[in-house]
């Protein structure tokens, strides 16, 4: 356990140092700084009480007391400067750790980041900070832990006169009480730390599992049971009679767990206060013994009693602020896990295909992980990557399977995938997949400025994105818009920005495809979100819409199949029909039976 977190720390370092190499002098001058700025005024004060009733001239007293003060205030300065450049950057630092989780995701494969492991490692992530402070706790106690050393340094450096003095004198006491009160320090730091710090750490775990299985803890930020898309549900059928109870229920235990939280502070707070009330009345009645004896000038007690308490304080402080640390830092274990994980990289040198002519399904079986039916299995198909095809079949028929492994989001268990006779994995892959153009059954629409959306880049062409936009059927939308292409999507981020409707987000991301004139487009169930007449006029525009490029279509509609120059029926992950629309009918098969059943729909008298 301890090499764990030993390894937790190492890693933690060193993300900081790449993160900005600054961080570590940075602090460490802050923390010199802090420390200087609290021990200059004692300092002066101790050195003014002496001159005055040593040497009695109030001149240079004054004197000494301006120049002090002017010091003092320098040091403070610079302190307020350094405090807030350090503060910036552990900001920067923090904000910049945060957004890596997303970094890492976007440069996985799709398969790992939908696969089983991944998901538990972000559940982890998820339950382990729910009670952490994030990575901005580790960089605040981090510049803690620099100053409490210095200070340290400090005090150490300040009783150095004194303990030379009582060596030289033979008086054991200082030493004794020195040693006493480390001793009385140390006992305290890692009782806090046995006694607080774990019991706190252990009942905020028990906390989080209690939360982690509720349905409704996190109804306040969104949950997906209580959100504003449960909640018309909820209204319409008078469910929050079934849902109440369980909250209550679920409250009370969270309570149970708040309760005993506060005990272990309230029992926390008293030994450390109470130790730190021992202590410094430790420091004082030793600095003013010494100074009954003769063995320290008047002034000095404020000063010797400051850096006894200090040095004390500082020690306990430091290993209690340690102890702190390393909890954060085992909270954030998993999320290092996470930004860590390898990500395959594309080799160098690999095929750069240039146009699609002929796309090649040769034996090819894949399984989803944690599945044990495959989703597509021994398939052999090809398709014209010229020509627009469609690919029709029941739920779970392997349809949307074969194009995720057509788009390189899954490798094929078995078999290969072949683009004019090179398998597709060979291909450099930004390369490849500027080559599709894909509108996925859950596409995503992003809230930035349409025509960045439109362009999936934040420089577009307005022309080509107005184009785009006319031949989704979104032009007349767009003129609407006071702001045209400059109009954000979505008001989440933006005041002014404007909501869609399904259907329009699913034109906006057609214009998306064509913006992106790629050789061949994939459009999964297209109109899922469009009225008849709307997906009437998607279709009849089809040529208008993708021009001479390929197109692969998937949808339930068989309607869409009638503009199409070939159409492959899948079932059960496997082809078992391809042609022609009429060849099809003819054919009196899965297809003709399947058209026969929705013809009630579509054929007009």
């Amino acid at each position: 356990m301890k090499h764990k977190s030993d390894s937790t720390v190492r890693r933690s370092f060193a993300l900081l140092r790449r993160m900005d190499s600054r961080f570590f002098p940075y602090i460490t001058a802050n923390g010199i700084l802090q420390t200087l700025a609290g021990y200059l005024p004692v300092l002066v004060m101790a050195q003014v009480i002496n001159r005055i009733v040593i040497q009695r001239d109030f001149k240079t007293v004054m004197l000494f007391a301006l120049a002090g003060a002017l010091v003092t205030m320098i040091v403070n300065v610079l302190r307020s400067w350094m405090e807030k450049t350090v503060n910036v950057m552990s900001q920067n630092i923090s904000y910049s750790f945060e957004t890596l989780i997303a970094r890492t995701t976007m440069t996985m494969e799709y398969s790992q980041m939908d696969s089983e492991k991944t998901r538990q490692m972000q559940s982890r992530i998820k339950t382990d900070r729910s009670w952490g402070s994030g990575f901005f706790g580790v960089t605040a106690k981090v510049q803690q832990i620099v100053q409490q050393i210095t200070g340290i340094v400090v005090s150490v450096i300040i009783l150095v006169p004194l303990l030379v003095r009582s060596i030289a004198d033979k008086n054991g006491y200082l030493f004794g009480t020195i040693l006493i009160m480390l001793i009385l320090s140390v006992a305290s730091a890692l009782f806090f730390d046995r006694y607080y710090s774990k019991r706190e750490s252990d009942e905020m775990g028990r906390m989080t599992q209690t939360e982690s299985r509720s349905r409704f803890q996190s109804m306040t930020e969104g949950s997906q049971a209580i959100s504003y898309r449960g909640i018309k549900d909820i209204l319409i059928y008078g469910a929050s009679s079934l849902i109440e109870p369980s909250v209550k229920e679920e409250n009370e235990k969270v309570h149970e767990h708040a309760l005993r939280l506060s005990g272990i502070n309230f029992a926390g707070g008293m030994i450390k206060g109470g130790s730190n009330s021992l202590l410094i009345g430790l420091s004082y009645l030793m600095a003013a013994f010494c100074a009954y004896v003769g063995q320290i000038a008047i002034g000095y007690v404020v000063q010797y009693a400051q850096a006894l308490f200090q040095l004390s304080t500082g020690l306990s402080s430091l290993l209690q602020t340690r102890a702190e640390l390393q909890v954060d830092m085992d909270r954030l274990a998993s999320t290092l896990d996470y930004i860590e994980i390898e990500t395959p990289k594309t080799r160098e040198g690999m095929v750069k295909p240039k146009s699609m002519k002929e796309i090649e399904f040769r034996n090819v079986s894949f399984t989803y992980p944690g599945t044990d039916q495959p989703a597509i299995d021994g398939l052999n198909v090809k398709i014209d990557a010229r020509h627009k095809t469609a690919i029709v079949g029941l739920n779970g028929s392997g349809k949307t399977t074969l194009i995720k492994l057509l788009c390189r989001l899954y490798r094929p268990d078995h078999g290969s995938i072949l683009l004019d006779g090179v398998d597709i994995w060979d291909f450099d892959e930004d390369t490849y997949r500027n080559l599709l153009a894909v509108v996925f059954q859950d596409f995503s629409l992003f809230s930035f400025l349409l025509g960045s959306v439109v362009a999936s880049s934040d420089t577009f062409d307005p022309e080509r994105a107005e184009d785009a936009l006319n031949r989704a059927g979104m032009g007349e939308w767009m003129k609407s818009l006071e702001n045209g292409l400059d109009t954000v999507l979505y008001r989440e981020y933006e005041k002014d920005g404007v909501d869609i409707s399904g259907g329009e987000a699913q034109k906006i991301a057609i214009a998306r495809a064509i913006y992106k004139d790629a050789s061949l487009v994939i459009l999964d169930e297209p109109t899922a979100a469009l009225d008849p007449q709307a997906e009437f006029d998607v279709y009849t525009r089809l040529a208008e819409l993708i021009g001479s490029r390929g197109v692969i279509y998937i949808s339930h509609r068989l309607t869409s199949c009638k503009f199409c120059d070939t159409i492959i029926v899948m079932d059960n992950g496997q082809v078992i029909e391809q042609s022609t629309h009429e060849q099809l009918l003819k054919s009196d098969g899965r297809y003709s039976q399947m058209w026969n059943a929705q013809a009630q729909y579509y054929v007009t008298t």
